[in-house]
């Protein structure tokens, strides 16, 4: 089952053409405008791959090129996470039939311990620090040297921990920062996923004032040395930035201003996620959730 990687993209997408007025056909161009996508070319290889995943189709002999959905695209316009969903399903269900069955349970744990045992022997995986004790009236001669072999490689393990140990005493430590209340660990965690959600709401466009306003305490300022806001300088800071309370800040910039920068979303990680647009030092910045 083959997933296309930006679900939400590709659902903006089919649903923009399938909601075009019956018996028109949006082109690249109109289906861009109506998406908010931020740059042509990449839009036009993300048209390309959904035309390859069988999701459009192209209207004979429109120039230019018109698309229509084809009956896949249809559905995915309706729900675009379908094959995600699916496939979360039946990994679900296979994990439950496992869980379920006393004997392929049995065999999935010994096929793990074969490959972990198998890493082992080729030296990509660490043999654990554990000494078997086997008792047995046959000829346990290599067994005995495996053990001593396993013994000596414990005690060079334990001597490299010891000296671990002993330099980290020595090396000063930060003092651990204060516990957070649970009201003030719920507040983070709603402000974390109240950004998260602001941010996929905004990925593909072009960030406005508004977007500054809800998230809350970083805003993009003009610079004041002249130079600098001459060449149109900005930096996105808080309003408690020393920079600010320093005089180097100029003013908040104007909603056109802000609309004329094409500020947007390139990356979105666990820590947040990173900006970029027009005047800002190295060409892009970083908001954390």
């Amino acid at each position: 089952m083959k997933q296309y990687r930006d679900c939400d993209l590709k659902g903006r997408i089919l649903r923009s053409i399938h909601q075009s007025p019956i018996g028109s056909h949006p082109t690249a161009r109109a289906i861009f405008d109506a998406v908010g996508h931020h740059n042509f070319d990449s839009f036009l290889s993300t048209i390309h791959r959904l035309k390859k995943y069988s999701y459009i189709s192209v209207i004979p002999d429109s120039r230019p090129f018109q698309y229509r959905l084809t009956r896949k695209g249809q559905e995915h316009a309706h729900d675009p996470y379908k094959y995600k969903k699916a496939k979360q399903q039946h990994l679900e269900q296979r994990i439950r039939a496992i869980l379920n069955d006393d004997d392929r349970f049995s065999g999935e744990v010994e096929k793990e311990v074969r490959q972990r045992l198998s890493e082992i022997e080729s030296g990509t995986r660490e043999a654990p620090p554990i000494i078997e004790t086997v008792e047995t009236e046959a000829d346990d001669s290599a067994l005995k040297a495996e053990l001593e072999s396993k013994n000596l490689r414990i005690q060079e393990l334990e001597a490299a921990l010891q000296h671990l140990k002993l330099h980290q005493s020595n090396v000063p430590t930060k003092a651990a920062p204060p516990e957070k209340s649970p009201e003030e660990q719920q507040k983070e965690n709603e402000r974390r996923q109240r950004r998260e959600k602001l941010a996929m709401n905004y990925r593909g466009m072009l960030l406005d004032a508004a977007f500054f306003g809800q998230w809350g305490d970083m805003l993009p300022f003009r610079m004041k040395h002249l130079q600098l806001y001459r060449e149109g300088s900005v930096e996105i800071m808080s309003k408690s930035n020393p920079e600010i309370r320093r005089g180097h800040a100029r003013r908040p910039l104007y909603p056109p201003e802000v609309a004329g920068a094409r500020f947007h979303i390139t990356k979105m990680n666990k820590n947040g996620i990173s900006i970029s647009g027009q005047g800002l030092p190295g060409g892009q910045t970083s908001l954390r959730w």
